[in-house]
């Protein structure tokens, strides 16, 4: 398995000679399109703002993931779909879904093998991670690659020992900024949204957690970035408890959306009622 499929890297013009077309992709890096683009973020690139004195131009938005410049190259491992074979997959995961968590769960399921993407619109406590562990294992057993992405390194952090937990086989991997973990080939990765810019076409299936979230929620390089790391024919789920109305407006005709409006003690949450006391103020 070659480690960097899936991933993306920046590579001169000089360095190409070392990634074969046979069996690599070569993208440049930016692209001209009445105005100048940087492939990895999709920055506008202000020609005036980002130059080098060489007349080179540079990408000032993604910097901190690498250096790119309008004479680099973005280089992937071509696709290989055909290399994907179903496995049998042990999944350890010990706890029980409730009737209308496992429904749910089901519909995950049956919506990713339509080809279609899914929002679950659940309240915080109805369990979203458990709800998903079914299609992870759908996706994995089938010989997908499956990735669970959140803004928040203290989202991933907490998702990574209980994925772990549910799916002991898989070599889990967990990428974030300062993460001690360096980027190894796996079909089951947790990382923040930010990481995403180091992938290109490499996941089946991709989980954003709490996608309302900071800095993911009105940030057009992170949405860029998750869109360019999924395959062609790949699927997303949005994990939300509170879906902005931007959101709900721009999915609603190509998701489908499966609500949970319980948590864990099966209840729905308290909805506060207005009461008007005429006598107020001399209370």
């Amino acid at each position: 398995m070659n480690p960097l499929r899936g991933r993306q890297i920046v590579v001169s013009s000089e360095e190409l000679k070392n990634y074969p077309t046979n069996e690599y992709q070569h993208r440049e890096a930016m692209i001209l399109n009445q105005q100048l683009y940087c492939q990895r973020c999709n920055a506008l690139i202000i020609r005036q703002e980002n130059v080098l004195p060489n007349g080179v131009f540079f990408c000032s938005e993604c910097q901190e993931f690498g250096k790119l410049t309008s004479e680099s190259y973005l280089v992937s491992v071509k696709g290989h779909e055909d290399e994907e074979q179903e496995r049998s997959l042990h999944f350890t995961w010990e706890g029980k879904l409730t009737q209308l968590q496992a429904h749910i769960a089901q519909q995950l399921q049956k919506n990713y093998q339509a080809k279609q993407s899914t929002l679950l619109w659940a309240v915080t406590g109805s369990g979203k991670t458990e709800m998903v562990f079914p299609v992870i294992h759908l996706v994995l057993s089938q010989g997908g690659r499956v990735c669970l992405t959140s803004p928040r390194i203290d989202v991933c952090r907490e998702l990574y020992p209980r994925v772990d937990a549910a799916f002991q086989d898989e070599q889990v991997l967990l990428l974030y900024g300062n993460s001690k973990e360096k980027y190894r080939y796996s079909d089951l990765t947790i990382c923040t949204t930010h990481q995403m810019l180091h992938f290109y076409q490499a996941f089946d299936l991709i989980i954003v957690d709490e996608i309302d979230a900071f800095p993911y929620e009105g940030n057009p390089m992170l949405q860029f970035a998750l869109k360019n790391a999924l395959k062609p024919q790949g699927r997303l789920i949005y994990l939300t408890a509170t879906p902005p109305n931007h959101l709900l407006q721009e999915v609603q005709q190509t998701f489908a959306i499966e609500k949970s409006p319980l948590r864990f003690h099966q209840r729905p949450l308290i909805v506060p009622e207005c009461l008007w006391y005429n006598r107020w103020a001399q209370a």
